[in-house]
């Protein structure tokens, strides 16, 4: 009897376990995804020695006067459809 009480345990137990890392996992993908795209755009944009259309080097400015176009690939979007 006590063997069935500790072996149902320790299922129960894995099973919290895998629950709460999906948790914990989903949580750390939603708070960290926007940070590591915002350093990936904020390391496209740079990555120039001349003030472009879409660029500026490092404390440059650089003005857009429009929107960018559907296809402009160089900061990749995940919320454009097209």
């Amino acid at each position: 009897m006590l063997a069935m009480l500790v072996s149902f345990n320790s299922a129960a137990l894995q099973s919290v376990r895998a629950d709460f890392g999906e948790l914990v996992g989903e949580e750390e993908y939603v708070y960290g995804f926007p940070l590591v795209m915002m350093d990936v755009t904020r390391e496209v944009l740079t990555a120039t020695h001349m003030t472009g259309e879409h660029s500026a080097p490092i404390n440059q400015f650089a003005r857009m006067r429009s929107y960018v176009s559907l296809d402009y690939k160089n900061v990749v979007r995940i919320s454009v459809t097209g």
